[in-house]
């Protein structure tokens, strides 16, 4: 099995012993509802914290009261606050994984502070001033290098083993899907092409798949190959067509452009995002590449660390 070598992890430790300790005390005194975002990191993550909560339930012969609900994006937001409060008994924990912590999430939060004890795992850049009980992310440090590579799966997992470590090993392969899903730059060298599926499926899905049905699909070797071919046929044809409508603008970085409305379509493989991780790879061979892929209400960036060191902003394009 392969191990994770990501040197800032060491000074989260105290980040992660809290979050595992507030989790530990509420299981069997208080409702535990996880939200969780849509993408193989998100669900990962869930995985995780899923299988160590109920790892350390049976180790402790300990019931718990505990819901998972997958978010449909990265904002939490107004209707969650109130369907949250509606549903969850006063002073019950809240976690949200691989989204809440932005901006646009603040006043929800706030909101439900007042009825639960909340905790946000993620990885993304957070408010200025956010209003989180516990945040659990690597901008929490002063400084960390590559933050966006210590993705949520890595995250929930340091937490994961700390609630249940005689199951860390299944902790650990998930974590490590999650890692290539989110392309840490951490990940391990080997391939699994259960991230590209679990990827695939949550994309597709017209309503959120349950965790029970990702850890079982998983589980299916021969289901799995069948499910990546598909993946890749279909991210083979719209790489073609959105690399064929690409525009380039030479500079001091190579700028790229695409209108991919008719190639990204929502609710279809691949997002727009999986798309552009593959575009701006496709380009970037050519050394300093920033790219931008659009849609008629949608808007991606992506630049290299050469882009970037040249002077690429997504905050001055977007001003």
């Amino acid at each position: 099995m392969a191990t994770i070598s990501a040197p800032e992890l060491g000074k989260m430790y105290e980040l992660f012993e809290k979050a595992a300790g507030i989790i530990t005390k509420a299981i069997g005194t208080r409702a535990i509802k996880i939200r969780y975002d849509g993408d193989c990191d998100g669900i990962m993550a869930a995985l995780i914290l899923k299988k160590a909560i109920e790892a350390h339930c049976e180790k402790n012969s300990t019931p718990a009261s505990l819901r998972f609900q997958q978010s449909k994006g990265a904002i939490y937001n107004e209707e969650n606050s109130e369907e949250d409060r509606a549903t969850l008994p006063e002073g019950s924990l809240l976690i949200l994984l691989d989204h809440g912590a932005n901006e646009e999430s603040k006043q929800a939060l706030r909101d439900i502070g007042q009825h639960c004890e909340t905790m946000v795992v993620d990885h993304h850049p957070p408010a200025n001033n956010n209003c989180i009980g516990h945040f659990v992310s690597p901008f929490a440090l002063d400084k960390c290098i590559e933050p966006s590579s210590y993705n949520t799966g890595l995250l929930c997992f340091e937490i994961g083993k700390l609630i249940a470590p005689e199951v860390e090993e299944q902790l650990l392969l998930f974590c490590l899907f999650s890692m290539q899903g989110d392309t840490s730059s951490f990940r391990s060298k080997e391939f699994f092409p259960e991230a590209v599926v679990t990827d695939y499926l949550a994309v597709r899905a017209t309503q959120p798949y349950s965790l029970e049905f990702y850890e079982k699909t998983l589980q299916d070797r021969h289901f799995v190959r069948e499910l990546y071919r598909e993946e890749q046929d279909k991210m083979r044809s719209a790489m073609e067509k959105a690399v064929e409508k690409a525009k380039e603008f030479p500079g001091k970085f190579l700028l790229v452009t695409c209108d991919v409305s008719n190639i990204a379509k929502k609710r279809s493989y691949p997002s727009i995002g999986k798309l552009h991780n593959a575009v701006q790879t496709h380009f970037s061979k050519h050394g300093p590449t920033a790219s931008i892929l659009y849609t008629r209400d949608r808007l991606s960036f992506r630049a290299n660390h050469s882009a970037a060191d040249l002077g690429f902003s997504a905050n001055v394009v977007i001003t």
